[in-house]
Parts: C-alpha cells; sequence; structure tokens
C-alpha cells in the first residue's frame, strides 16, 4: 500500500507541476545523444523553487554566453504520508514553470539543460535495497518534467547532487549505478556533485562530476570567518595532485552568493538569506562582518532577539580568483578540459559583480 501511495505521490506532484507550465505537449519532445567532445562552456546553476527568470538574469545569460543550465528540479528526502505509514523518501520543493512562453524564451538561450535532483542522507538511507526502484523514479520524474516543459531536446546528461560519505558510499554507488543504466539508454550522460572533502575517497561510478569550490569552512561554528569560500580552508583540499589524480573528469562549481548566518549566543539557528543589515534601527555593526541585533524582529519568517549576531558572508571575487588559482587547468588534454559553473542564477547577488569580474571567474584558466 505505501509503494501505491508513493508511486501516486510522484505523479501527483508531477501533475501540479505540468498545470503550472501550460499546454507544452511531452510526445515533441526530441532526444539527444550522449554529449563525447570536453568543449568548455561557461554555466551556472538555477536552484530556486519557481522558474521566474528576470530581465537581468536573462541579460547575464546573453552577456556571458552561458552555455549550460543546470536545473535543480526537486529534491528526495523523507516525508510522512500519514499517520499510520512509515517515513518514505518523497520529492519536495518541485520546481514550478509559471509562465510556458517565458521558460520557452529563457531556455532557447542556452545550449544544454541538466536536470539537477538533490538527495538527502536520509533519503539516501531509506532506499537500501530498493534502489532500482528509486532511480527509475527520479530519472522518469526529471525527464518527464523535461519533455513537459519543453527542453528535453537540450537534455544530454541528468545530476544527482548528495552529500554521500563512507557509511552511504556502497549504497549511493549503487543508486548511481542503477540511474546511469536507465540513462544509457536514453543516450545520456550522468554527473553528480563532488564535495572537497570527497576528493580524498572512490570517484563515483558516473561520467563526470562538479567540484564544489565553495563551502568549504563550518557554518554552525561561531569562529568562522567565512564559510562559503576561505582561501586556507580550500587550500587544504585543493592540491594540484589532489585534483589531478581523482579518476573522473571535473569541471568546478564558484559561488557567486551571499547569505546572513544568524546566532543567538554561540549557538548556531540557521541561514538568512538577506545580506543586507545596514538598518541601524535593527542592527548595529560589530565589525565588517557582524551585526548585532537592536530589537525583536521577523526576517524570512524567524523571529530574531535582541543581541543576536548575524555574520555576513559574501563570495568576494578576490578570494574566488585565488581559490581558483588552485584549480588545474588542461589547456592540452582534451579528454580533461575543465569548465566553470557558477552558483547561481540571481541578478541581486550577481550585480555585486563587475562584468570583468564574471569573464575572469569564467575563463578557462587560473589565471587573471
Amino acid at each position: 500500500m505505501r509503494y501505491l501511495l508513493y508511486k501516486s505521490f510522484f505523479g501527483l506532484l508531477l501533475l501540479s507541476s505540468m498545470l503550472a507550465c501550460g499546454h507544452s505537449d511531452p510526445k515533441t519532445a526530441g532526444k539527444s545523444n550522449v554529449q563525447t567532445g570536453r568543449e568548455p562552456f561557461n554555466g551556472i546553476y538555477f536552484w530556486r523553487t519557481t522558474f521566474n527568470v528576470s530581465d537581468e538574469e536573462i541579460g547575464f545569460l546573453q552577456k556571458h554566453k552561458v552555455d549550460r543550465l543546470y536545473l535543480r528540479m526537486f529534491d528526495v528526502d523523507i516525508a510522512q504520508q500519514n499517520l499510520m505509514s512509515s517515513d518514505e523518501p518523497l520529492p519536495i520543493a518541485t520546481l514550478i514553470f509559471p509562465d510556458s512562453a517565458s521558460t520557452a524564451q529563457t531556455t532557447s538561450l542556452v545550449r544544454d539543460i541538466v536536470p539537477v535532483c538533490f538527495i538527502t542522507l536520509p533519503a539516501l538511507k531509506m532506499m537500501k535495497g530498493r534502489e532500482s526502484e528509486y532511480a527509475e523514479k527520479i530519472v522518469q520524474r526529471m525527464l518527464n518534467m523535461s519533455s513537459y516543459h519543453g527542453f528535453r531536446s537540450k537534455v544530454t546528461e541528468v545530476q544527482i547532487d548528495c552529500d554521500w560519505t563512507g557509511q552511504t558510499e556502497d549504497l549511493y554507488f549503487s543508486l548511481l549505478n542503477n540511474i546511469k543504466s536507465l540513462l544509457l539508454k536514453e543516450k545520456l550522460s550522468l554527473s553528480v556533485t563532488v564535495r572537497l572533502h570527497q576528493l580524498r575517497t572512490s570517484p563515483p561510478p558516473v561520467d563526470k562530476g562538479v567540484l564544489m569550490v565553495y563551502n568549504t569552512g563550518s557554518i554552525t561554528n561561531p569562529h568562522t570567518e567565512n564559510s562559503i569560500l576561505s582561501l586556507g580552508d580550500a587550500a587544504q583540499y585543493l592540491t594540484h595532485s589532489a585534483v589531478e589524480n581523482y579518476r573522473l573528469p571535473l569541471d568546478y562549481a564558484l559561488p557567486t552568493f551571499s547569505w546572513g548566518v544568524w546566532f543567538s549566543g554561540d549557538q548556531y539557528m540557521g541561514i538568512l538569506h538577506r545580506d543586507d543589515y545596514s538598518n541601524p534601527h535593527y542592527y548595529a555593526m560589530v565589525d565588517s562582518t557582524h551585526y548585532q541585533v537592536l530589537h525583536p524582529h521577523v526576517v524570512e519568517e524567524r523571529t530574531l532577539q535582541k543581541g543576536d549576531i548575524i555574520r555576513l558572508e559574501k563570495a568576494c571575487y578576490q578570494t574566488a580568483m585565488q581559490v581558483k588559482a588552485l584549480l588545474p587547468f588542461n589547456e592540452h588534454a582534451p579528454a580533461r578540459l575543465q569548465s566553470v559553473i557558477l552558483y547561481h542564477l540571481d541578478a541581486n547577488k550577481l550585480n555585486e559583480y563587475e562584468t570583468k569580474e564574471i569573464t575572469d571567474l569564467y575563463r578557462h584558466s587560473a589565471g587573471n
């Protein structure tokens, strides 16, 4: 019974996403061959829950000749279906496409679209023994959504994002093997995200990876200066030999985002996506990166109390370029050419960078 509920729930979520889009016909979507070349490209992630791309963001895609758009389609997490059933891995936070014309306009600007699925560790652990079943559900849901929303012909690759551990490696790799087999039938390749600490482990059984060159520090530690990107933290992992000897072709994801990290005393309370704490009525600057809350108030549905501390973290261009200089860029090895993918498409954050700075981040080399 739980299996039937789970299967229909996947279907209901997909149906609701389809209805939000309009009238695209999945039967008209073409099929693509697996991309065989490793020609460098400019890529960017889209990591919101509604595909509403602004004019400024469209202008960014055009100005910087972005070839590849990584679309987070949905997460898979543990969710309780009802009071009588046990927890099951289910899709949540599905990407909604509210305007079919806008979707078509935006997706027409890029050469490739990579559907991305994020899987939490609790959900992964619940898949044990049923990897084949969940692989099929995940693949079909991503491909069905891509077909319905009109960009299936641009899909040559599917990506899985999961912060696997040594304890979950065998399970995760089994799931990936099942996903890869399904994609092979569709002539599609499979990529995964790779955290810096995972460079020291066995590479997953996929076609390629994206090295996430951000979130390098401990976000929950009140003494961390910048958990998004720190040269000292990144340098511990990014030796040329560690990256070059990793037995999987890698592209590099660099950060262009910012956030506020909220603490009550020394206790980590969460992430605030607001990055402006200049209002003197509510905040007092402690130093260049820390602000103290002066009066209780609500931010993003969370109540901040007097005395709480906000640590403002940004992906600084200078730091990003210093970290990029640690990465190997193979200029004359076509099989292992690296591309840069920015995280993520948000005009409010990207407007803080000059055009030349974005060009430097995208350039296929470590130099300025």
